[in-house]
């Protein structure tokens, strides 16, 4: 009831039946400091008028009768004076849901009745009831409309109670029940696996009692499919409420179409050119090794260029193929213990191939005792691939490319370094966005721009950082960092397990779009 809502905010220690007692309390002190005050007055009268003196004992038990006598009489015609006052701040007390000491007083009491107190404690009570009643049908209607206005809205929403069920969701919001009856969430959150979003509920359980987190780009259906609808998803979490955590679908099919078939046809084209480069690869190989006594210098340097474009031409299709999973959040790594030094020596020949072709030189200083780190390999070896890439198109005839890595901290940091052309400020503020080139370098260097893109998704996968330092006419410094193992192998060990089989050669985490380099 709107009484008892607007009493239950003030603090405890100022309730109504305090303010009774607490007025009571300094009535009764003003009555004896008044009656003290009447007996000096009465004894001073006594001792100037000469009858009797200070110093003689009568006068003080003639005052201190009257004190007695005053006090106590006060008191009591106080105490039936205030009476009504008492009785209808118990009243109040009550219709505000105080918890009592005292029984309510009834207005049908003949007291009440007497001193004229019957009406206004009836208008206490039933002021309570009707507005209690109000409020209710109030809140009602309240409720009746935000419902309404949520089922007409364009945007999914959905209510999950403490548990992760659905207590409710509207039309729109992308829900799917199951022939028993089970609801469930129809929007790819990970590549058709929602542990993502109850993961990061289960945290939010754990850790905080209010969060919020967005999800963009996310399919209902296999992005082939001609019903696939794409929904940008904001989470809140508020931990104690009926529903903890509040879900709203906002259907983006129609702004992410373009996107889409553009994602669609690239994909398309790039798996379709990786089946005859693979092909041209095997017979470049299978010649080099049956011809190789018979090839003179110069036809030797012909194949090992034919080679090495043969493996850029493949680098770049894995890059669009790449690409197009990520920005669709399929694309996989699996972390497990991998030394840098190992990964790096996989792709080191052809590293080394793809410098000497171009007059560059590359020197590595990788050492073979740091410590081991959480990575997937294959991903890795596609970043220290682009990362030298550009520095052996970015670098000078003859140039040096120095590859090296060091412990820092937690982290094994790698740092690719060139002593090229170099890049201005503004030019490194949008490294790393999705097809930037800088117009310096497109019509003199060859690239697709999205090599940088798709690294520093991957390395933010692993829960690493990669940033660039540059300078015109100074070069660039490229630097990845990689988590070490030891100390994120109790986190993954912690993580969803769901099997017997080794934890991180199974272990998966999905990429999602990372922040914009911001320089």
């Amino acid at each position: 009831m709107a009484i008892k809502e607007s009493l239950k905010t003030v603090n405890k220690s100022d309730s109504i039946q305090k303010f009774y007692k607490k007025n009571k309390r300094h009535s009764t002190i003003i009555v004896v400091a008044f009656q003290i005050v009447a007996a000096a007055t009465f004894a001073t009268a006594l001792h100037v008028s000469g009858i009797l003196t200070f110093d003689d004992p009568v006068l003080w038990i003639l005052a201190g009768t009257s004190l007695v006598i005053g006090v106590g009489v006060n008191i009591l015609v106080l105490s039936i004076i205030i009476e009504p006052l008492r009785a209808i701040s118990i009243a109040l007390a009550h219709t505000a849901g105080e918890n009592l000491d005292v029984k309510p007083p009834s207005p049908n009491d003949r007291p009440y009745i007497e001193n004229g107190t019957k009406p206004l404690l009836e208008l206490i009570y039933n002021l309570g009831v009707t507005t209690e009643s109000k409020v209710s049908h109030t809140r009602l209607m309240e409720a009746a409309r935000i419902e309404e206005g949520i089922a007409r809205s364009q945007v999914g929403v959905a209510l999950l109670n403490s548990k992760g069920k659905i207590i409710y969701a509207n039309a729109r919001a992308p829900i799917k029940t199951s022939q028993r009856g089970k609801q469930k969430i129809a929007v790819d959150f990970n590549n058709g696996d929602k542990v993502q979003l109850f993961e990061w509920i289960r945290n939010c359980q754990k850790n905080t009692v209010h969060a919020d987190k967005i999800w963009t780009r996310l399919h209902t259906t296999l992005p082939a499919a001609e019903t696939r609808r794409i929904f940008d998803v904001v989470a809140s979490y508020s931990r104690g409420g009926v529903a903890e955590t509040t879900l709203f679908f906002i259907d983006r099919t129609e702004d992410y179409a373009n996107d889409e078939r553009d994602l669609d046809f690239i994909a398309f084209a790039a798996h379709e050119l990786r089946g005859p480069i693979t092909i041209i690869r095997g017979y470049i190989d299978v010649l080099s090794e049956e011809l190789d006594k018979k090839l003179t210098d110069d036809q030797r340097i012909l194949f090992d260029r034919i080679t090495l474009s043969s493996n850029r031409l493949t680098t770049y299709i894995n890059n669009v193929l790449n690409v197009s999973r990520y920005d669709r959040n399929h694309y996989a790594v699996h972390l497990s213990e991998q030394s840098v030094y190992e990964i790096y020596d996989s792709i080191a020949e052809d590293m080394y191939n793809r410098a000497k072709a171009q007059n560059r030189d590359i020197q590595v200083k990788i050492d073979p005792d740091l410590p081991m780190v959480a990575a997937d390999p294959s991903s890795i070896t596609e970043v220290f691939s682009n990362l030298i890439d550009n520095a052996i198109k970015y670098s000078n005839e003859g140039g040096t490319i120095e590859v090296y890595a060091k412990v820092a901290g937690d982290f094994v940091e790698v740092t690719v370094k060139d002593h090229g052309i170099g890049m201005p400020d503004n030019v490194v503020r949008n490294l790393f966005h999705k097809f930037y080139r800088s117009h310096r370098s497109r019509e003199s260097v060859g690239g697709s721009g999205i090599g940088l893109y798709l690294s520093k998704g991957i390395i933010d996968s692993h829960g690493g950082s990669i940033s660039v330092i540059s300078s015109e006419d100074s070069g660039s410094t490229f630097t990845f960092s990689l988590p070490v193992y030891a100390t994120v192998e109790e986190k993954l060990k912690s993580g969803n397990n769901r099997s017997s089989q080794p934890l991180l050669k199974k272990k998966k985490i999905w990429i999602s779009n990372h922040n914009m380099y911001r320089g």
